[in-house]
């Protein structure tokens, strides 16, 4: 991902808004048409597949807390980060874990819709298949490791909606 140049202006104003903001997350944009779209010809008629997640179930969660870190895109607070003992390591899906841990100390996430970075979306479907294998690996390694229902410092919600 590539962010671009007005990326910290339109970031780092939440963190001067509330001192207790963790992370903020930007959705993840794309150069080239995902599978779906390329396939089915609707590059220009059907939004990219990450966009729904993103600007739409992202921005969702900010009234439970419970935005999920995406790894890319996003910018965090050295101080949350810290207080969560830093990136969780020992699985797949590091950023998910390290998410979760900010917000199980107290503090907020947030997600905007606002695209200010831009990748490469897998181009063939053996890519596609071994992202989302990867990914959903990760949650479930996550979710063994830190037992995601029994975290100190999360709400119901946050803990029933990754």
């Amino acid at each position: 991902m590539i962010p671009r140049r007005h990326f910290l202006m339109r970031t780092l104003p939440y963190f001067v808004r509330d001192q207790k903001i963790g992370f903020i997350q930007t959705p993840q944009t794309f150069y080239n048409p995902d599978l779906f779209q390329y396939n089915l010809y609707s590059e220009k008629s059907t939004p990219n597949e990450q966009d729904y997640f993103y600007r739409d179930v992202q921005v969702m969660r900010n009234r439970s807390n419970s935005v999920i870190y995406g790894g890319t895109n996003t910018i965090l607070s050295r101080e949350a980060l810290e207080a969560a003992g830093g990136f969780f390591v020992g699985v797949i899906t590091e950023d998910f874990a390290t998410g979760m841990m900010i917000q199980a100390k107290g503090y907020k996430s947030f997600a905007i819709d606002e695209g200010l970075a831009v990748g490469m979306a897998p181009e063939d479907l053996k890519s596609l298949i071994n992202q989302r294998r990867r990914w959903a690996r990760g949650c479930i390694q996550t979710g063994k490791k830190i037992n995601l229902l029994f975290v100190q410092g999360l709400d119901c919600v946050s803990r029933l909606s990754p």
